[in-house]
């Protein structure tokens, strides 16, 4: 598991941005309806992921892991991202998590076989 932080993409955040909305973010996404709607789209992802808005990693559980060989999560909010890794260390698969927004993503055409977005806030 690896995480990177892209050049200008580790911005100060405040502390409540730091400790209190990825609290809140991850509360509120952990309702039923918005799991069952992860538990219906995420396993179709296959090969090599790129998840847009990671946040938290609350899809990462959800990935087939006889289907995925690696996902890469970007998302803006290093906060959120120090959740993200306490799952990617637990994930039968490799995942690579990079601290950026999707407009400066630092990778070639035709990287990825599947690109996930769920419930990304902007």
């Amino acid at each position: 598991m690896t995480v990177t932080c892209c050049p200008g993409a580790c911005r100060h955040e405040s502390w409540y941005d730091r400790h209190i909305t990825p609290l809140m973010i991850h509360g509120a996404c952990l309702a039923p309806p918005i799991t069952a709607q992860r538990r219906k789209v995420v396993p179709l992802a296959e090969g090599h992921v790129l998840e847009l808005g990671i946040g938290t990693g609350l899809n990462l559980p959800h990935y087939d892991p006889d289907k995925v060989k690696r996902v890469t999560g970007i998302d803006p909010g290093m906060g959120l991202m120090h959740h993200a890794e306490k799952t990617a260390k637990t994930m039968p698969f490799d995942v690579v998590l990079h601290v950026d927004t999707a407009e400066k993503m630092p990778f070639e055409d035709a990287s990825f076989d599947t690109v996930v977005v769920t419930y990304t806030f902007s």
